[in-house]
């Protein structure tokens, strides 16, 4: 779980998905490049191939009457062509009595249907009230390729996502959740309204 032993301080929240769209479809996010505004948390190479131009969000989460974690983010490309930009994402979970980071990530196009994204995050946690204030670094590394498919107009696409994500120093004695993933996602546009993906 994500509370530590003895009271300690611990960063399991960062495994935890910020978003609904996320969290209802089980934490996937590593593929799909329609959620640029979250993309930080789940692999920010993905930004590159949203629609959007630059994009924010909030969301909060009442996990239970202890715990509760607030999130927001923000993203924009530069460019004519949009094929690179910055992203920063924040989240603060409340747990004995706070732990949260703040994140930075950059994204850019490094050969035709691929991306690359390098993310930033710095830590801090305090496992209670008088308890010294403990800080942590660690790094996400994120590549995405996608590619249109002939159907729908050629509306409709496939992606495969990379992410090393938590690579960084221990906080309070305890690892950061530390992982890798790969996924894939298909994105079938029938309509501006209905999609499936």
């Amino acid at each position: 779980g994500f509370l530590a032993a003895q009271g300690g301080a611990n960063a399991y929240f960062l495994e935890l998905a910020p978003d609904a769209q996320s969290a209802g479809m089980a934490g996937t996010g590593l593929a799909i490049t329609d959620n640029g505004s979250t993309a930080i948390f789940h692999n920010a190479s993905t930004i590159v191939f949203s629609q959007e131009v630059m994009g924010a969000s909030y969301s909060y989460a009442d996990i239970n009457k202890d715990y509760s974690m607030h999130s927001a983010s923000v993203f924009y490309k530069i460019g004519r062509e949009g094929n690179h930009g910055f992203t920063v994402g924040f989240r603060h979970f409340n747990f004995r009595p706070h732990i949260w980071d703040l994140e930075a990530g950059y994204f850019s196009t490094v050969a035709k249907n691929l991306s690359l994204s390098l993310t930033f995050r710095y830590l801090q946690a305090k496992a209670w009230k008088d308890a010294d204030t403990k800080n942590s670094v660690c790094l996400d590394f994120g590549a995405t390729y996608h590619r249109n498919m002939a159907l729908l107009d050629e509306m409709a696409s496939w992606s495969i996502g990379f992410q090393a994500a938590n690579l960084g120093k221990k906080i309070d004695g305890y690892k950061l959740p530390a992982k890798l993933g790969l996924g894939g996602a298909i994105d079938l546009p029938f309509s501006i309204e209905n999609r499936l993906q």
